[in-house]
């Protein structure tokens, strides 16, 4: 389990609500990631991921297809990016096996020294550990990232100022955005509408507890 995989989240949000908001409020979600549908299935996708955290920050989403905030939802995946990264390599020394000469005294009854016999014994060739060298290794990584901004309705249901925002991100080898946004969404969930101190980092592995609920979750349809 020490070995699990570990995604290293980042988090940076802004609000103006209250820490605690009395009232549950109602959200529509709007596509502003750029080149994608308005209704297509990503988009779906993404809001299915979203809709437990909203729902644990007090957001339930709109039954009438007008709610008390617009949500925009912007997820998009980065170009290749180049990273460096120091690995530790070991370094081994070889050493051969050899024959030993070995002298062992024969004593007689009195305890004497009486002569010495010679046998010999062979050392197996072993490999020992001699220290670590550095090497840069460049890997190509991508961004995943999700943006949410949202807006207040007004009453005749046009769109106001901005109450909250959110931009999560995780970066490593992969290619896949659906496998990254449980991990996404999981760190972020304590920040949907709340206020960051700056940019957080979250860590977490591929067997957290938390993440696995939210999987089974999804599977439920819950």
């Amino acid at each position: 389990s020490g070995c699990a995989t570990r995604y290293q989240v980042r988090v940076d949000a802004l609000s103006t609500l209250p820490a605690r908001p009395s009232i549950q409020q109602s959200y529509v979600l709007v596509n502003n990631t750029p080149g994608d549908e308005a209704d297509s299935l990503f988009f779906k996708e993404v809001g299915r991921h979203l809709a437990p955290a909203l729902r644990k920050a007090g957001m339930v989403p709109a039954v009438d297809g007008s709610g008390d905030l617009q949500i925009a939802v912007k997820a998009y995946l980065s170009e290749p990016l180049i990273e460096t990264r120091t690995t530790y390599n070991p370094v081994y020394m070889d050493y051969p096996g050899r024959a030993v000469m070995v002298r062992v005294p024969i004593v007689n009854a009195d305890g004497k020294v009486v002569r010495y016999a010679y046998t010999h014994y062979y050392t197996h060739p072993r490999r020992d550990l001699a220290g670590y060298v550095d090497r840069d290794l460049q890997v190509t990584v991508y961004d995943k990232t999700l943006e949410l901004n949202a807006r207040r309705v007004r009453e005749d249901g046009s769109v106001g100022e901005e109450v909250w925002s959110i931009k999560i991100s995780l970066r490593n080898e992969s290619t896949d955005y659906r496998a990254a946004l449980p991990a996404m969404i999981v760190a972020a969930e304590p920040y949907f509408g709340r206020q960051t101190a700056g940019e957080e980092r979250i860590v977490i592995r591929a067997d957290d507890e938390a993440l696995s609920a939210f999987r089974q979750a999804l599977a439920n349809g819950r």
